[in-house]
């Protein structure tokens, strides 16, 4: 009888312990830091990218008022059964992040979008290159109208030819292209000045590249047929 008791309370021990540490920890122990991706991490996921059997997030984003929300929670990752965490420390202190994006030639290379310092690419989860204004011909550039001078990244997306496609906020380049040896174009649109706002961007099955385009409770779409 005393035996059966043993029995079942060290079932319910480990059952309580698994339980409610994996609501915090992901029935990871405390001491594998590298797994340290907390409920409460996950709950401000703003963008999500997959790539073979890996899951990147980007736990940042934007106000309702398109302005900074100085999220300082880095990016996690999902690799070989196993929670990362990539502190913002580790990413040259870059804060909200709202795109995620694995390349889908390489599954080692991501490029992350900040709401705040343009474009971190990185492989085997470090940071390789930060692309901002100045390394980029000024291809991204910097919000004019704030005195903090963000780069505000919208979306990123790539084409069958491997090129990059970033949008950005409240600039004149709306829109952005990286071609897989390096070099960066832009492209701007008649009728868009340096207050709109853009979203995300999608490349449908004929290549063409959409720009999602908020406006007075609306989405509108602008399609670009360039080639780069």
């Amino acid at each position: 009888y005393c035996l059966v008791l043993f029995f079942f309370f060290s079932c319910f021990f480990l059952f309580y312990f698994f339980f409610f540490s994996s609501r915090r920890r992901h029935t990871r122990l405390r001491r594998d830091w590298s797994s340290d991706v907390c409920s409460s991490d996950l709950a401000r996921v703003f963008a999500m990218s997959f790539g073979a059997e890996d899951l990147w997030v980007a736990p940042g984003g934007r106000t309702g008022a398109w302005s900074n929300s100085y999220i300082s929670d880095g990016l996690f990752n999902y690799i070989d059964n196993q929670w990362t965490t990539i502190p913002y420390e580790n990413l040259d202190f870059i804060l909200d992040f709202t795109e995620i994006l694995v390349d889908p030639n390489d599954r080692n290379r991501v490029y992350a979008g900040s709401w705040n310092n343009g474009v971190v690419e990185l492989y085997n989860s470090k940071v390789v290159k930060i692309y901002k204004e100045a390394n980029t011909d000024s291809a991204l550039q910097s919000v004019e109208t704030d005195p903090s001078k963000p780069i505000r990244i919208g979306g990123l997306a790539f084409d069958a030819n491997g090129n990059l496609w970033v949008t950005s906020t409240e600039v004149y380049n709306l829109l952005c292209a990286r071609k897989p040896e390096g070099a960066w174009f832009s492209f701007q649109f008649s009728g868009f000045g340096l207050n709109t706002r853009v979203g995300d961007v999608l490349v449908d099955h004929q290549d063409n590249i959409w720009i999602l385009v908020p406006g007075n409770g609306k989405i509108g779409r602008a399609a670009c047929r360039e080639r780069v």
